[in-house]
């Protein structure tokens, strides 16, 4: 095992140089420009890398990632939680939430005001298309969510009273939860375009709007477990249904939708998945399987000719449990080999463009 370690943290100029442990990935990754961008938590320092540069794009110790990051050609946008009011003895200190965003080498700058409110599970409260921003603002007062679409310091469009907790923006199209539809709203006329209602007894798990108003939705789970995939355009409510079985998500972007191709993960009868990439017809190429020892982690993100991905290859794993007297419950921890992973869409041959050891991350 300690030759496999270290044949693996030399394989090439390609792959980053490992950090001390613990180096775990929280954000990411996703593809902004010619950029590979993800979080990792580091001890108490949270720091935002871009590949293939060496030096970090951000990094902060006082403050740490709060859902996942969104990327386009010149943007990348994540969202950062921190105390708001350290070091006052004796004051409950609400935590604040606020989002950044930028160029992938340049200034981030904060979107709006900070959040006193969290999000509750899975999700994707960001997104991305060219110059354009789609953020769901969290309501403190419980009247809903409201979105809201920036492009720069200029408010584009807002709508209160939605549902928690994804948002979806593809081209002029912004896509977003209305109770358990999809509402897909075109933003050049400020008109729903459509709403797309989810089959009974089949609740909308995902979604992914592109730029000509396609949405692909994950549909489930049915009694049976079976989560489906399914796409429609923006002209007839009609649902075109993939013959996949598609993996129950686990977080966040869950699918993407871009040049008619559907990258999501699907599950096997044997409990492993393979991450594939689907035409509209139901074509499928596979891109990776996950199947114990190894793992997917982290979200996935493509573009019209990339997509990247995470993986971590389980080499070691412990249960945590607190002392006596303390209400925590117990945690099993695993430690093994993290990787990023880069793939053309033309090929289809994935590479590793990171690599490192992490210790003890949750499981």
């Amino acid at each position: 095992m300690v030759g496999l370690l270290a044949s693996l943290l030399a394989a090439g100029s390609l792959l980053s140089a490992p950090s001390p442990p613990p180096r775990l990935l929280v954000a990411g990754p996703a593809l902004a420009g010619g950029r590979v961008v993800w979080g990792e938590q580091q001890d108490t320092l949270s720091v935002l890398r871009a590949w293939p540069d060496s030096s970090p794009l951000w990094q902060s110790a006082t403050s740490w990632f709060a859902g996942p990051l969104a990327g386009a050609a010149t943007l990348v946008a994540f969202s950062r939680s921190y105390d708001g009011c350290p070091g006052q003895p004796g004051v409950v200190c609400p935590v604040e939430t606020q989002t950044l965003a930028g160029p992938p080498r340049g200034s981030l700058r904060p979107l709006g005001v900070p959040e006193r409110c969290v999000a509750g599970g899975p999700g994707r409260r960001l997104a991305v298309s060219g110059a354009l921003v789609a953020l769901l603002e969290l309501r403190c007062d419980g009247s809903g969510e409201t979105v809201i679409v920036r492009e720069g310091s200029r408010l584009l469009f807002v709508r209160h009273g939605v549902s928690c907790c994804d948002v979806s923006l593809g081209g002029s199209y912004l896509a977003w939860r209305s109770g358990s539809a999809v509402d897909v709203l075109d933003l050049r006329t400020h008109r729903l375009a459509y709403r797309a209602e989810a089959p009974p007894g089949q609740p909308i798990l995902a979604f992914d709007v592109q730029a000509d108003g396609k949405l692909a939705l994950l549909l489930g789970p049915t009694s049976d477990g079976r989560v489906t995939l399914a796409w429609r355009t923006p002209d007839t409510a009609a649902l075109h249904r993939l013959k996949l079985r598609v993996a129950l998500p686990l977080a966040g972007p869950a699918l993407r939708l871009i040049g008619d191709r559907i990258v999501t993960e699907t599950a096997e009868a044997s409990g492993a998945t393979e991450l594939v990439l689907a035409d509209l017809s139901g074509r499928v190429h596979a891109l990776a399987r996950f199947a114990a020892p190894v793992e997917q982690s982290g979200a996935i993100d493509a573009t019209s000719n990339r997509v990247t991905w995470a993986s971590r290859q389980i080499t070691s794993s412990r249960v945590d449990c607190p002392p006596p007297g303390q209400g925590r419950p117990c945690r099993l921890l695993k430690s093994g080999i993290e990787t990023i992973w880069l793939a053309n869409l033309t090929t289809r041959t994935p590479r590793p463009i990171a690599r490192w050891v992490f210790t003890d991350a949750p499981a």
